[in-house]
């Protein structure tokens, strides 16, 4: 059975409409002037037959239980419309220089066969009353002397039949695209392996949504000095990474959050903003990105996670339409959710093994080294009765591999312990080899310093600050054009004083502003900000022509 386009409640429709066309053509033919001369009686008799049937139908399907049957049987039923409007047209062609009256109702045909059965019923329907009319409208436009004018209907209608049915194939063909998208749609991105960003699941699923062959997608990380970018052509999949020192957005600001059809050709952008659709005039993509890809249309679907951005670029979309980019906004939502969910289930895991290990480090400590300890104390006692020399010795050598034994086991518990609220690393060993790392990945000099010189905090402490001050450095370098990047970080009584200053372009405002006005401000470092706050901490920004510096503070937990 072929399946349906749309469902039982269309079908019902169908129904009642073939019902209300019934009505009216009895109407029509009762207190109207037609009269036909040929065939006159038997027209009558299958107009009141049809009207008697439709009835018949638009009731049957208020009743569920025969509702099932006849959506089953939708293809007699349609056999039926097509026999009995034929026949009307059949038996009343000519009628009194009336041409065709009963013409009108074969559309019903198309437009019932598009409801049961989309596209393809339409195109066959349409076929079918082109060859139900054809013989008798070509008879009587073409051969009739005495209704010479009619040649002009017959050639109206004809193309009256083929831009009905052109335009309601196209329309149900356009509906069940948007159909297989949204069911598409509906999978669950695959959140890829422990450890690993989803940036191929993520590619593959936006393209398996929108049929496509060709697609990339670029990952923009504000902790990192580059762009990661995996590209799927045809199948291949490629990964690379690009340079992005001194670049700010991917995408022009006005679309930062919103999908987008591009035209290169044309240089016209469409773009969704909440339910509507805006044209932008301008370059949507940042010149890196438009030379990364040889297109001449591109899909634009923004992903937005933790702070950091993505774009997944559809190459040459075929024949993209206005509802793709409302397919594109809920694919971002499934896409950003689905890379936050990687992250939460990361840091799950993370914080799941952390108190696997404590819960081992207890079970060793109560009970392997407790029973050492134990034996070791039953052999002390065995020593001391009397035993021969030899005997002595060999207990004395089990008690000093029991000790060394449980030394061993105590640093194994003691590693295993490392909880973050015990002291475990000095800081300005931590920034060190941070600023190593980030003067070589962001070509700048970045310098550190750390007061007092052995500080050490807490695993939890430590990790903020070196998040602060990786955040801090990118921010100088990508969006301040910073070469000079430098670090200060001072212990006092109950906080940590961090002071982070560069030689770049500063902000878009000069002066000081404190952590309250930051709050308000737009273009404040929002995920350093958040950070901070979240910490319980504040935030000053300094900003001014040759630079600018941040001054952080956070209360200080685990340091000594």
């Amino acid at each position: 059975m072929v399946d349906q386009l749309i469902s039982a409640r269309s079908n019902r429709a169908v129904a009642y409409a073939r019902a209300l066309l019934a009505t009216f053509l009895m109407l029509s033919v009762t207190f109207g002037a037609l009269r036909y001369a040929e065939a006159q009686h038997a027209a009558q008799i299958v107009l009141v037959a049809y009207f008697v049937y439709s009835l018949l139908i638009a009731a049957a399907v208020r009743t569920v239980r025969l509702r099932r049957h006849l959506f089953s049987a939708a293809l007699a039923l349609s056999i039926i419309d097509v026999i009995a409007l034929g026949g009307l047209m059949y038996l009343t062609q000519g009628g009194e220089g009336q041409g065709q009256p009963f013409f009108t109702p074969l559309i019903f045909i198309i437009v019932s066969g598009t409801v049961s059965w989309g596209s393809r019923g339409a195109i066959g329907s349409g076929l079918l009353v082109l060859f139900l009319f054809l013989p008798t409208g070509f008879a009587t436009g073409v051969f009739d002397p005495e209704h010479k004018n009619m040649l002009q209907f017959f050639l109206m209608r004809i193309g009256y039949i083929g831009t009905i049915t052109v335009m309601l194939a196209a329309f149900a063909s356009n509906l069940e695209r948007l159909i297989n998208e949204l069911t598409r749609l509906s999978r669950v991105p695959t959140r890829g392996g422990f450890g690993e960003l989803p940036l191929a699941e993520s590619l593959g699923y936006a393209m398996d949504v929108f049929a496509a062959k060709r697609g990339l997608i670029v990952w923009q990380d504000p902790e990192e000095p580059h762009l990661r970018l995996m590209r799927k052509d045809f199948g291949a999949l490629h990964g690379s990474s690009l340079p992005n020192v001194d670049q700010g957005p991917l995408v022009a600001s006005e679309l930062i959050n919103a999908p987008f059809l591009y035209d290169r050709r044309r240089n016209a952008v469409l773009y969704r903003a909440g339910t509507k659709l805006l044209d932008f005039t301008g370059d949507p993509l940042q010149p890196i990105l438009s030379s990364m890809a040889d297109y001449a249309r591109v899909l634009v679907i923004p992903i937005d996670a933790g702070g950091a951005r993505g774009l997944v670029m559809i190459l040459d979309p075929a024949d993209p339409v206005n509802e793709d980019l409302a397919v594109a906004a809920m694919a971002a939502g499934q896409l950003s959710l689905a890379i936050e969910a990687w992250r939460l289930h990361s840091e799950l895991r993370v914080a799941a093994a952390s108190e696997e290990r404590m819960r081992l480090a207890r079970d060793l400590h109560d009970g392997v080294l407790q029973f050492l300890a134990g034996a070791r104390l039953q052999l002390d006692l065995i020593a001391r009765t009397e035993l021969t020399e030899t005997a002595r010795e060999r207990v004395t050598q089990m008690v000093e591999a029991i000790g060394e034994e449980q030394r061993s086991l105590r640093a194994v518990i003691n590693a295993m312990r490392r909880a973050p609220e015990l002291a475990v690393a000095k800081l300005a060993s931590s920034l060190d080899h941070l600023t190593h790392h980030l003067s070589r990945s962001w070509d700048a000099a970045i310098t550190a310093r750390v007061e007092p010189a052995d500080l050490t905090i807490s695993d939890h402490m430590e990790d903020d600050v070196i998040r602060i001050a990786r955040e801090a450095v990118a921010n100088s370098v990508r969006h301040g054009g910073a070469r000079k990047v430098d670090i200060a970080v001072r212990k006092t009584e109950d906080r940590l004083d961090i002071a982070i200053g560069d030689d770049g372009r500063g902000f878009a405002f000069q002066g000081r502003m404190a952590n309250g006005e930051l709050a308000s401000y737009a273009g404040r470092p929002r995920s350093l900000h958040d950070r901070i706050i979240g910490m319980g901490g504040t935030m000053t920004v300094t900003s001014g022509k040759t630079g600018a510096s941040i001054e952080i503070r956070v209360p200080l937990k685990g340091a000594r």
